[in-house]
């Protein structure tokens, strides 16, 4: 039997060969193969010695989530919408996750790149910037008596 799975949580080309080598050691599987850039995962078996829930526990093992790619090939895993039963993220929740750092990095970068960069461009720093800049350096320098 063939299956596909989509896998959560490679990071790396090592993700994916620690999964397929993994994979291979379980007893009916005949081909293992792991796509790291479509995130999912190959895999050949003999029905009589293992099955997919095998399989899917022995990715788990390694600290990665597994899912069916298709919702047909595990009937017992019917609300296939609502990965709560994975344990992991989905890709969805895991673009939410990068944008909002994203959005959060611009906040607290886009001031600091005004303020260091801004006179390149024509852009006045603001006064209270300026006038904490310049009571720095007078603290900064030594004081002749």
């Amino acid at each position: 039997m063939k299956i596909t799975l989509n896998i959560i949580g490679m990071t790396c080309a090592s993700c994916a060969t620690t999964i397929e080598r993994k994979v291979a050691k379980i007893d009916g599987v005949s081909m293992a193969h792991v796509n790291l850039a479509t995130a999912k995962g190959h895999f050949e078996f003999d029905e009589k010695k293992t099955d997919t829930e095998k399989i899917i526990e022995a990715i788990k093992s390694l600290g990665y989530n597994a899912e069916p790619d298709n919702a047909s090939e595990l009937a017992d895993h019917s609300d296939h919408n609502e990965h709560s039963h994975h344990g992991g993220v989905t890709k969805e929740n895991e673009i939410i996750k990068y944008r909002n750092r994203f959005a959060l990095c611009l906040v607290f970068g886009l001031p600091i790149l005004v303020m260091v960069m801004g006179n390149l461009f024509g852009m006045q720093m603001p006064k209270i910037i300026e006038q904490i800049i310049s009571e720095s350096n007078l603290l900064s320098q030594p004081q002749l008596l």
